[in-house]
């Protein structure tokens, strides 16, 4: 029998009596950020690529989203498609899907593997008749070409969102054309950490606005966690919907497109509970832990479901006492 144990440790960070954790992760950040990167560069309008309107509006359940529609394509299931994905984006060439490949399907030939791996390629990036084209003919071609345009084609390569310059040690002047990989990777992860910084700052720009006190707590990946006092939880997760939304308006606006679409405006939850895990509703029964089952739930709510239970209108009444001078 296979014994999980540890799991729960992320879960013994808990709130004190009177405090709740408030946080959320975003939805598919790094395809966000590529996604935009694509639909700057084919048409400056939101959704106006392939990649855009996939991520923006593609479904899994309905077998519309990127990785969905790729496995689709070449006839692969959906984890390897996505596994693909990220890696073709990150700068893998057809060695590394290959391998990913032929790892999945060890039942089919060189040949075989070799073909499904060419066709992922042409299906994601496209293709071009020289290094210095731009690529076509792939759903996220456009997508390759900003990165390589921020990368590789600057004298100092700089992030368009908060003006983030890459390490002096992989500037063109030192490398050349070495390091693809990693350049081509720093344009979508460094992008993340820029809209960490721009969230945060929204963040606390408004605590000051509304007066609410919240402390942060950690950040994991994509995921940014809050102490915050339970009487102010609920309006406090409508602010930080705001925040997020307030984060894309600047990304979106430093690729040139003023708009931001509602699929990606806001959190599609946001979780309020007595301590960090990845879901409210998560519960890690553990050999280390083996009163995990009785653990309480938290709430999640998404923007919607927000201005349902009133928090909303709460925040506008807050807002409209501090206006007058009487909070």
């Amino acid at each position: 029998m296979l014994f999980r144990s540890g799991t729960e440790l992320k879960t013994r960070v808990s709130a004190p009596d009177g405090w709740k954790i408030v946080g959320a992760d975003f939805d598919g950040q790094e395809l966000q950020i590529a996604s935009a990167y694509c639909d700057a560069w084919d048409s400056g309008i939101v959704g106006g690529s392939p990649m855009g309107f996939n991520v923006l509006s593609g479904s899994k359940e309905k077998g519309t989203d990127p990785h969905s529609a790729l496995a689709n394509a070449v006839g692969v299931d959906r984890d390897t498609a996505k596994g693909v994905g990220f890696a073709v984006l990150y700068g893998a060439g057809i060695r590394t899907v290959a391998n990913t490949i032929r790892r999945k399907y060890p039942e089919k030939n060189e040949g075989e593997v070799k073909n499904i791996a060419d066709k992922m390629l042409k299906a994601k990036k496209g293709y071009r008749k020289s290094r210095s084209e731009a690529f076509i003919g792939g759903s996220d071609s456009g997508c390759f070409n900003f990165m390589e345009n921020i990368a590789f084609k600057q004298k100092v390569p700089t992030l368009p969102c908060l003006g983030t310059k890459i390490s002096t040690a992989l500037r063109p002047a030192a490398v050349g054309d070495d390091f693809v990989t990693g350049r081509t990777n720093w344009t979508i992860q460094a992008s993340g950490a820029e809209i960490l910084a721009t969230i945060l700052t929204a963040t606390h720009w408004l605590m000051d606005v509304y007066k609410i006190h919240a402390r942060f707590i950690i950040s994991i990946h994509d995921e940014i966690w809050w102490m915050v006092p339970e009487k102010h939880a609920e309006m406090f997760a409508v602010l930080y919907q705001m925040a997020h939304l307030y984060t894309w308006a600047r990304f979106q606006a430093a690729v040139g497109m003023a708009d931001v679409p509602l699929s990606r405006a806001y959190f599609s939850s946001v979780a309020i509970d007595d301590r960090i895990r990845k879901s409210p509703h998560e519960k890690t029964v553990t050999p280390s832990n083996q009163i995990g089952a009785e653990e309480p739930e938290g709430q999640e709510y998404s923007m919607r479901e927000l201005s349902e239970i009133g928090a909303v209108d709460k925040l506008k009444t807050r807002f409209s006492l501090i206006q007058r001078g009487l909070l």
